[in-house]
């Protein structure tokens, strides 16, 4: 590389003063910090979940059940692990569902909002009151008003 072309590159922000061939990160604008980008503060106000990561094997469904910001993946990045859920293992089973309930309890303290199955988690270990049924309502309620079994069937 010649001596113009390297000062071309630190121009534009790439080799700065480094030796040829080695890469060196452009310089901060103006107002910018090399510290992270969320803060601890911030993410104590994101919208943060508790929910279902799926990690077992195909056909052989085991879930984590996690803190995480609601814009990440359902299976990507969390922020803390709070336990485990087996749904093949009998419902008697003692390890079918494992939950840190101390840590459960200091998330939704901190604003944590759990999705629906995992409200209904924390209802049956008394964490939470159990949540509202909903599904299944409507054909209930079309038994109740006499049109039959509630499935469209016309004839």
């Amino acid at each position: 590389m010649t001596a113009c072309a390297a000062s071309r590159m630190a121009s534009r922000g790439g080799l700065a003063n480094g030796p040829a061939g080695a890469y060196t990160a452009p310089p901060l604008r103006p107002g910018e910090s090399d510290r992270p980008r969320v803060t601890r503060e911030e993410r104590a106000s994101m919208s943060l979940k508790i929910r279902l990561s799926r990690i077992g094997a195909r056909k052989r469904p085991v879930y984590r059940i996690v803190v995480a910001d609601s814009r990440a993946p359902r299976d990507g990045r969390f922020i803390e692990r709070l336990g485990i859920y087996q749904p093949l293992l009998p419902p008697d089973h003692p390890q079918r569902l494992f939950m840190n309930a101390e840590r459960v309890k200091h998330w939704l303290a901190r604003g944590a909002r759990p999705t629906d199955r995992v409200a209904v988690f924390l209802g049956k270990a008394d964490i939470l009151p159990m949540p509202p049924r909903t599904r299944g309502i409507a054909r209930q309620k079309a038994r109740e008003a006499g049109m039959g079994d509630g499935e469209g069937n016309a004839s």
